[in-house]
């Protein structure tokens, strides 16, 4: 669609061992965790239409989708979520 793009990335990696990465979201899953990212999106405010897009880790987006989502404020925004 020729938007711009902000790559959501964690301080602290996931392990590159499959079990032990699906373990360690799990466990962010239960806690309900907001893992500390290495930048933040500050506004939306140029926006008119917002596009989230990422996985869906036990039918829901990984944790660190929210740590950034909850920071940004949708007012008046079209906001799609893929």
């Amino acid at each position: 669609v020729g938007g711009d793009l902000f790559e959501i990335q964690t301080v602290n990696d996931y392990s590159k061992d499959y079990h032990k990465c699906t373990e360690e979201a799990a466990q962010e899953v239960k806690v309900n965790a907001r893992p500390e990212l290495t930048q933040y999106l500050d506004n939306v405010d140029s926006y008119d239409n917002v596009f989230v897009c990422g996985p869906c880790w036990w039918g829901t987006f990984p944790m660190p989708v929210f740590s950034q989502m909850e920071r940004l404020d949708f007012t008046g925004k079209k906001v799609m979520v893929l």
